[in-house]
């Protein structure tokens, strides 16, 4: 299969390039002898990472080239620069930011990946109802707030006949007067809301069915769904995170798989994305579409539900 339309300029844009000014990538279209497998897709080792979320209709590609033609220096994403060698060994390595900044950069590459986990798990469990449990009494202990939350869930498989069910929930700390709110998603059509109120006991439950849900494709509805979660786990981290502390939870049991494989040129890696079983896969971003983007390359691909 060809690339898609209007994907030949990523192509383009590779063939040749200094990758963000850092290092070599080998040119689309080389056709060198790689070794004696002829099955790319299953056994070679190439630049081009594909990682597919099975489930969650959510697939990248990331141009991550393990070796260069000679020693280089590369900046990874945590804050600090390498020395690489032909083999793909770090030499040595120097920070490339301040303390501070690669704090600050290491605290917001977190949020960005509990943001991502959280909605593939809202798609692959089908999260698309919204819930928020209240105190009648101001409260501020989190631990106290999650031990409340685990409780009632406890309860809640109980009175579904004892089998587990997916959810996801974060906290809200309220810096002024109202102190915590608990934001949880669950399967639609899964509430009994005067079971719920009475067996929560502590304030109001709120339910919310919020006019962007109502979408006909039920995995955009479960990406809303996950977008209004994820404001609560950004606001929690610009604010009053606590190293360490887990940023949401979610029940166990139903995590999200990744099928990763690596390949040698970017048209297979395109290739074994669209034609990925069960999947329609389209790409809605690309690095060339952020100006200030300074990763290295990445293709984000989407595939609708039903």
């Amino acid at each position: 299969m060809a690339l898609m339309d209007g994907d030949q300029r990523f192509v383009d844009a590779l063939a040749g390039e200094r990758v963000g000014g850092r290092g070599g990538g080998p040119r689309e279209g080389d056709h060198r002898d790689h070794g004696p497998f002829p099955c790319q897709s299953d056994i070679t080792v190439g630049p081009y990472k594909v990682s597919v979320a099975i489930d969650t209709g959510e697939a990248t590609i990331v141009y991550n080239p393990s070796s260069s033609r000679e020693n280089s220096w590369v900046s990874f994403d945590d804050g600090w620069d390498g020395l690489v060698s032909v083999d793909g060994e770090v030499l040595v390595k120097r920070p490339s930011r301040t303390d501070e900044e690669r704090a600050s950069k290491n605290l917001e590459r977190a949020n960005k990946r509990a943001v991502v986990a959280l909605r593939r798990y809202c798609v692959r469990n089908e999260l698309q109802k919204m819930l928020t449990f209240t105190y009648a009494e101001e409260m501020r202990d989190r631990s106290l707030g999650k031990r409340d939350m685990n409780s009632l869930f406890v309860r809640w498989r109980y009175q579904k006949g004892g089998k587990a069910f997916p959810y996801a929930y974060v906290l809200e700390l309220h810096p002024l007067g109202h102190g915590l709110h608990i934001h949880a998603a669950v399967p639609l059509h899964f509430v009994d809301k005067h079971w719920l109120q009475e067996t929560w006991g502590h304030g109001i439950v709120h339910y919310r069915d919020p006019k962007p849900l109502r979408e006909r494709d039920s995995r955009e509805r479960s990406r809303r769904l996950s977008g209004y979660l994820a404001k609560y786990v950004s606001k929690d981290l610009a604010s009053d995170h606590i190293l360490g502390e887990q940023r949401y939870s979610i029940a166990q049991g139903f995590n999200v798989e990744v099928e990763r494989q690596s390949f040698l040129t970017l048209a297979d890696a395109f290739d074994s994305v669209l034609r990925f079983r069960g999947e329609t896969f389209s790409q809605v971003w690309c690095y060339l579409d952020d100006d200030d983007w300074d990763g290295p390359p990445v293709w984000v691909f989407r595939s609708p539900g039903i």
